[in-house]
């Protein structure tokens, strides 16, 4: 696929190229629909890296022209919204070249595979942490009460298997303890986190 033929939008707003025939308009978009929803997939983004995509200048400036799928008009029509995450991502050099270790795709793997069992389940997820005495817990928040207050302790659940029936004596689990992040950051020096 060669992306020097590409074009870029014409305005500096990412809006779509408007065409004159309104089919190309939705063939169009419908190709950078189904391409912009492909790069939910962090193992075809390996690849894309593995092909050397990312170090062309023209497919580069083409993520960026994608961007316009954020905007609620166009985002409407997206499946998989984990999609637009890797979009923004992609737009760090430093997230592009560490796509081409197979170890890093694993990585992106994981954590998009953790951030779907756990943290889109009726009961929120926010973290599995493991106790002193080796206890394997997951620490949730608690539903509202009645008058729709949170309980300032979060819950603490054993997970089946775990050699404990809860947490251990003396272990208090504090809000301040909890973190809740996007699934994959980029710092400002460029490490992954």
């Amino acid at each position: 696929m060669d992306f020097s033929q590409t074009s870029t939008p014409a305005s500096s707003a990412g809006e779509p190229i408007q065409t004159e025939d309104p089919y190309e308009q939705l063939k169009r978009f419908q190709i950078e629909l189904e391409f912009v929803q492909c790069l939910a997939n962090p193992w075809y983004l390996h690849n894309l890296a593995q092909q050397q995509y990312f170090n062309q200048d023209a497919f580069v400036l083409y993520l960026d022209y994608l961007q316009y799928f954020r905007k609620p008009e166009y985002a409407k029509f997206i499946i998989y919204p984990h999609c637009l995450h890797f979009l923004s991502l992609l737009q760090h050099k430093s997230f592009r070249d560490h796509l081409m270790k197979q170890d890093t795709a694993t990585f992106v793997h994981e954590r998009q595979y953790y951030h779907w069992q756990y943290l889109r389940n009726q009961e929120k997820v926010v973290r599995m942490e493991i106790m002193p005495d080796g206890t394997r817990v997951e620490i949730k928040v608690e539903e509202p009460s009645a008058n729709g207050t949170v309980p300032d302790q979060l819950a603490a659940v054993p997970i089946p298997g775990s050699e404990a029936t809860g947490t251990p004596s003396g272990h208090q689990v504090q809000p301040t303890d909890v973190s809740v992040g996007a699934p994959i950051q980029i710092s400002p020096n460029g490490t992954m986190s």
